[in-house]
């Protein structure tokens, strides 16, 4: 029986406060964090590149926001989550 696991994109300015969260998450299968961005412009280069299940962003980032980076994943990425 193969498990599955969600793919998670982290959004945020912050490194030493994305690789945290992703030390936290690593530490929980099913999840994987596939990627760390850290604006909405390098976020979108992932999803380009990589199947996400869910990304979680910061709301308060330089070049493109959260809810920006949220308003282009709606346009073309329906499928993916965001928080």
């Amino acid at each position: 029986m193969s498990e599955e696991f969600f793919s998670i994109l982290l959004v945020d300015d912050h490194k030493v406060l994305a690789n945290g969260i992703a030390a936290l998450l690593e530490k929980h299968p099913p999840f994987s964090v596939v990627g760390i961005a850290h604006n909405g412009h390098e976020a979108l280069t992932y999803l380009d590149s990589q199947k996400i299940d869910l990304v979680i962003t910061d709301i308060n980032m330089p070049d493109m926001n959260g809810i920006e980076l949220l308003t282009e994943i709606r346009k073309s990425y329906n499928d993916i989550k965001v928080m």
